[in-house]
Parts: structure tokens; sequence; C-alpha cells
């Protein structure tokens, strides 16, 4: 809805009261699609792919904590999610190949490429909050912010680290190398359509949230302050409206540029900083 005000693009603001409707207009048509498999493709594993990929994502949901008593949260927390987006690169490449295309095997590898390169910046901006809290809880991270500053403000260069490397690795625009539409055709999820798409456009925005989530708790204090857990929501809308902001307003760089960044400036700016 807000791409959408930003970019005057009339169906997201105009479908039902407030635009609401768009979503799930959205959803019923892929849904209605049916849902094409290459001939020669994996069967098996290019239906796989989406359901895992949504899967891993709601995971990751179950583990955040979302207050004081979450859920399922254990002291080592914040390793497991590190451990479960490290699986991301592999599903995609599993898709890629499993439809038999060149267009989606070319992307594929391009994906992993950049997924590989901004989970090391990724891994390198959280290190320093787990030296600061002394702890891989984010729990743990949350109560020395109650305590201490907010880490944003300890910790500067992590914070951007992690905003970058987490727009890469979601695959939000404008680094969203890996399908490029307007390049790629698109990119490794060119074989899918319908369902499948509309799947692992579901993972891909969880994995947004996921990242608005682990921002507002990382980096701005989460549900231990003042304003408690109304706060803490609105903390993580407008952690996810800074990712929205970003995909609405610049433009796609280039994947040897997207690369040089990450290995020749983001990784010795995180040792560094580390």
């Amino acid at each position: 809805k807000i791409i959408g005000r930003i970019h005057s693009r009339y169906g997201p603001n105009t479908l039902g009261p407030y635009g609401l409707l768009q979503t799930i207009a959205d959803a019923l048509k892929f849904i209605g699609k049916k849902p094409l498999i290459p001939r020669l493709a994996d069967k098996a594993l290019f239906i796989a792919v989406p359901i895992l990929m949504v899967a891993l994502a709601f995971v990751i949901l179950a583990v955040i904590p979302f207050g004081s008593t979450p859920v399922w949260s254990f002291s080592y927390d914040l390793l497991f999610i590190i451990a479960l987006l490290a699986i991301i690169p592999v599903l995609i490449l599993l898709g890629a190949w499993a439809g038999n295309s060149k267009y989606a095997t070319l992307g594929g590898l391009r994906a992993v490429s950049q997924i590989l390169a901004y989970e090391g910046v990724f891994f390198l901006s959280l290190v320093p909050l787990v030296y600061a809290s002394g702890s891989l809880s984010v729990a743990d991270i949350v109560a020395y912010q109650k305590e201490h500053l907010w880490l944003i403000a300890l910790q500067p260069i992590s914070f951007l680290l992690f905003l970058f490397s987490l727009s890469a690795i979601s695959e939000r625009q404008p680094l969203d190398l890996m399908e490029a539409e307007s390049e790629l055709v698109q990119g490794w999820m060119t074989e899918y359509g319908g369902v499948f798409f509309a799947m692992i456009m579901l993972s891909q925005y969880a994995t947004l949230f996921i990242g608005a989530v682990s921002m507002a708790a990382l980096f701005f204090g989460g549900w231990a302050d003042m304003f408690g857990i109304p706060g803490f929501f609105v903390k993580i809308i407008l952690s996810a409206l800074v990712f929205v902001y970003f995909r609405a307003t610049y433009f796609r760089p280039r994947i040897d540029q997207l690369l040089a960044l990450a290995w020749k400036w983001l990784v010795p700016a995180g040792l560094a900083n580390l």
C-alpha cells in the first residue's frame, strides 16, 4: 500500500477501504492460476522448495521472542536464527536446479553468490551485540539495552551492516539481484507460477518481517522500555517501513557492484568494528 502511494500506482490504494483488500485479491489471483511444472523438472524437489521456504520462515518466527515470556526461546536462539537463515541459499539453488531451466539456474547462481556474501556481513553485524551483552539470547540482548543505551547508539556500524545485509538476504529491492524481473525474466523463480510463486513471495515477506522484529529487538530496545509490548510492535512497523522505503526509492545496482560492496567494504568494516 505504501509503495503504491509513493509510486502513484492505482491498484494498491483503492481496492477496498484504504486499499486493504489488495492483498486478498493478489492471493486469490495466485491461487486461481494453474501451477505449471516443466516436463523435465524434478517434480518432487520443484514442489518441495516453496513449501520448505515457507516452513523455514515460520520456524524462525516461532523462535523470535515477542516479550519477556516467549513461546519458544532458549539461551542461544540468536545462533539458531542465523543457522536457519543460512539454509535459504541452499533452498534457492535447489529450486533453481529442479526447474531444469537455464534462466533459473543462472538466477540461482547469482542468488547464492549474493546471499553468501551478505550472510557474512549479517553475521559480523551481530557478533558485537553478542560481545556487548554477553549472550546469544535475543531476550538477554533486549534486557541489556534496558540497563544501558539502545544498541543502535552503542553499535551504529553494526546497525548499518545489519540493514544492508538483511535487505540483500531477504531479496528486497533494490538488492533483489537474484530475480531482478526487469532484466532477468524472474531469475531463479522463472519456472515458478501460481500458488508456488505465492508461497515463495510469502516466505520473502516473512523474512522481511523477521528482519523488522530482529531490528526492533536487537537495536531499539525491544519490549524492555517504558513503551512495553505496544511500543515494541510500533518499532516493528517502523523497522519494516525502512525496507519498504528502500524498495520504493533507490535504484538497483549491478551484481558486480553489489558483491564488491560486500567483500571490499562491508566485510572489512564489520571486522574493523568487531
